[in-house]
């Protein structure tokens, strides 16, 4: 299935060349309207025409469901309704099929025992392959399931903070698997990045980049590489904006992170603390994690501290000179 959304090289969209009024626009073979980028459309893989997805009767859902697995899967078909080509393509496949198990009558007596013959042997391969692909298809199914089950269950459940059938309640039945989808890509865009608050801000973005590669060399010894920097929200007088950052390796992102308590021993960075490029669902977890630390601190908790998105005990610091030194006094005096 093309869409004019994520295949653009099949047929050229309308709005890349507005001024060359001589080249064909895609029109709708139901409504006569034109396809463009905004007004999803399909087209179908038999005849080739160009449809509004609602006027194929397609919602909302199953076309925004059909273009993610187009850009996914290899070799997706779509089959128009207007044309019946759904029920054409249907037609055709099992006349193809009907043709190899069921070829024409022959007169000869020897053409007709070959012919049986090749029957006998496409009927049994046919029902080696069809048990095959029945229980690889039960087993792919029970794992998907599983999977599933699984995803709903952790992933959901801790990123939102509420119970999946909550999320989907009202909503068609495929909104909980696009949802999925839509944040697994959401994370999976914003695995690289970065978020450095209070650092000092300049006019030059690449003034930012060179500054916070300093940053990088100075406080965690990393040689890094920077594709991108960018200013989040508005300007703020005597404020710094947060910079966005986004480098070539997750590995040396991850290493920041995990070791950003070492900008408090540089007097030049004390006051920067990094954070990473969290999307909606992982903000508002990380908010209620926040308020729920702020309560227990107002409760008279103390010793609290958030690892890994929950909260823990901080562990006491141990002075081992202290503790030996004690030691070697009491061995002295016995």
């Amino acid at each position: 299935m093309a869409s004019l959304e994520n295949n653009p090289s099949k047929r050229k969209r309308p709005e890349d060349s507005p001024d060359d009024s001589s080249k064909s626009v895609d029109v709708c073979h139901h409504c006569s309207k034109k396809c463009t980028k905004k007004s999803e459309a399909v087209q179908c893989d038999l005849c080739c025409s160009w449809l509004h997805a609602s006027c194929e009767g397609l919602s909302k859902d199953e076309y925004k469901l059909l273009t993610q697995l187009t850009s996914t899967v290899e070799n997706v078909m779509y089959y128009c309704k207007f044309n019946k080509c759904e029920t054409r393509s249907k037609q055709l496949m099992f006349g193809s099929i009907s043709k190899v198990l069921f070829p024409p009558a022959d007169s000869s007596e020897s053409s007709t025992t070959t012919e049986q013959n090749c029957l006998s042997k496409t009927l049994t391969d046919l029902s080696e392959k069809i048990a095959d692909l029945t229980i690889k298809q039960q087993t792919l199914h029970n794992s998907v399931q599983s999977i599933s089950s699984k995803f709903v269950e952790s992933a959901v459940n801790m990123d939102t903070g509420a119970p999946a059938q909550s999320i989907t309640q009202g909503a068609g039945p495929s909104s909980n698997a696009l949802d999925i989808i839509d944040e697994m890509a959401d994370r999976d865009r914003r695995k690289n990045n970065i978020v450095a608050c209070n650092f000092p801000e300049s006019t030059d973005r690449n003034v930012d980049i060179q500054s916070f590669k300093a940053l990088s060399d100075t406080v965690f010894k990393l040689d890094l590489d920077v594709t991108k920097a960018i200013r989040l929200g508005p300007k703020i007088p005597n404020k710094h904006r947060p910079l966005l950052l986004t480098v070539e390796d997750v590995d040396d992102k991850t290493f920041m992170l995990s070791h950003s308590h070492f900008l408090k021993r540089h007097e030049q960075y004390n006051k920067v603390y990094l954070v990473p490029d969290r999307t909606r669902l992982e903000r508002a977890k990380h908010k209620r994690v926040v308020d729920e630390l702020k309560q227990r601190k107002a409760n008279r908790e103390t010793n609290l501290i958030i690892r890994n998105g929950i909260i823990s005990q901080r562990q006491p610091r141990v002075n081992i000179i202290a503790e030996t030194t004690n030691t070697q006094q009491a061995t002295n005096c016995s």
